[in-house]
This record gives C-alpha cells, structure tokens and sequence, in this order.
C-alpha cells in the first residue's frame, strides 16, 4: 500500500511540558513527518519561560509505537512529553472542548504562576486567555487580579478541579475560584469576597 494511501486509524493526544523552546514545534511536525502522521489540533501556551502544549494527532497504527518511542528519545530535563491513545469513544468526544472560567487574586506571586502551570499540564487544560490587572494597595504591595479561561479535550472532574485550585491558592497565598457559569461574574466574586 502506498504511504498516501495509508489509513490514519490511530489518534493520541501529546501533551508537552518544558522550558522555553522554540523549535519544539517544529521538531515534533519533522518526526511526525517522517511518520506518516498529521496534526487534528493544537494549542500551545508559555507562561515566563514556561511553556506547555496539547496536541491531537492521526497516525496510522503500524507508525504509532515508533512514534512515540522517538519522542520518548527527546525528554531532557527542558521538555517532557506525555501521550495518551485514544479509544474510537474518546476520538469523537474530543471535539467537544469543555471550557472554564477561572480567577485569581492576591499578592504579586511568581511560585503561583509556575505551580499553576504545571497544574495546568497535569490537567491537559490549556489557557484560551489570560487577563491581568495589577493595584498597589494601602500597604504598597503589588496586587494581582487575573481572569483566566481554559479549555481541555478531555473530560474532567468538576468537583476535582475546584478541590485542586482551592489547595493551589492556599499553597501559594493566591485566592483561587472556577466561576459558575450560571451565575454572573462580578454577583458570584461578590458573594464569595464576603465569605472569605
């Protein structure tokens, strides 16, 4: 059968985690290339010199092992990569992005935006936007408000997620909180500002 012809019946999602790396991209569509494979969709975000990714990829199931045996080969202590494949249940869910609403507020704090991040990795959410707004309150400390939404392919534990993002915040003196999208905004940040 004729490489052009070959069936893509397999499909894995390719999370990547690391440092700053601009070719990362570039690196990953050479190997899949030469692996008869395509990307279905990507996303990529860097925060500082952070970065992370979430891909879907097609590829035909004689090439998938190879592939990922090839990637597995670039993990260094600057980029990590995770693969999962996906049953034909999960291949049609996920075009169907679940979205969320996050914000964040407190001091100025930049072991908040790593641990975020990775957290963000683990999940295999990306963020969509990201919205800062920074005040010096009365004890001319930086203040730090951010609204942030992300998405993710998967299908993900509600509950999980804002159990996690509560236990993020305390570990890093940020206040954390997913947003009900039931609710208005500015009603729900209220009601919650009065409680803590």
């Amino acid at each position: 059968m004729a490489d052009s012809e070959l069936k893509l019946d397999k499909e894995l999602v390719l999370t990547v985690h690391g440092s700053e790396h601009e070719d990362i991209l570039l690196t990953i569509s050479e190997i899949l290339y030469r692996f008869k494979g395509r990307f279905v969709s990507s996303h990529f975000n860097r925060v500082g010199l952070q970065f992370t990714g979430l891909m879907k990829i097609a590829i035909n199931h004689m090439y998938l092992k190879p592939f990922i045996t090839c990637l597995d080969s670039l993990t260094s202590y600057s980029v990590r990569f995770d693969t999962q494949i996906l049953t034909n249940e999960q291949g049609q869910r996920i075009h169907e992005q679940m979205r969320f609403e996050l914000e964040a507020w407190g001091a100025e704090n930049s072991d908040f935006k790593l641990k975020f991040l990775k957290w963000l990795s683990r999940h295999r959410l990306v963020v969509e936007s990201m919205q800062d707004s920074i005040k010096i309150d009365a004890s001319n400390n930086a203040q730090v408000h951010s609204h942030i939404t992300v998405a993710t392919e998967y299908v993900v534990d509600e509950n999980e997620i804002q159990e996690e993002l509560y236990q993020l915040g305390k570990e890093t003196g940020m206040t954390v909180l997913m947003l009900n999208q039931d609710l208005a905004d500015d009603e729900q940040l209220d009601s919650f500002q009065k409680v803590i």
